[in-house]
């Protein structure tokens, strides 16, 4: 995708995928305005309404994170773990390398926890 705000990625992939406001904010949970204001870059979305939105849209969490300059290593491990998954649903069994880097970031801090 060529170097558009999160705003214009949102809009297009939802307007290419044939849904209205209306339908993403029932498959998400989110209001139509909140994602009207999203889709006009008047909103930085939380990482939860971004997974909402992945998990409704041909879009990988990583993509939303990268377009709304959210740092991916500061996500919870469970999320890396299912943003992994859907990546290789998504690209093959490929990962992008900041996702598996980050994930590898997060595993050992998890397991230094674990053995402290």
């Amino acid at each position: 995708m060529k170097n558009d705000s999160f705003g214009e990625m949102l809009r297009t992939t939802r307007v290419a995928e044939q849904m209205t406001l209306k339908e993403l904010s029932v498959a998400t949970g989110l209001s139509s305005s909140y994602i009207s204001r999203m889709e006009r870059d008047q909103r930085t979305p939380s990482v939860e309404s971004l997974r909402l939105i992945a998990g409704s849209l041909p879009l990988s969490l990583s993509q939303l994170l990268q377009a709304t300059g959210h740092e991916i290593p500061d996500v919870p491990f469970i999320e890396l773990s299912d943003m992994l998954k859907k990546e290789m649903v998504l690209h093959g069994k490929k990962a992008p390398k900041d996702l598996t880097d980050a994930l590898k970031k997060q595993l050992n801090r998890y397991t230094k926890k674990d053995l402290t």
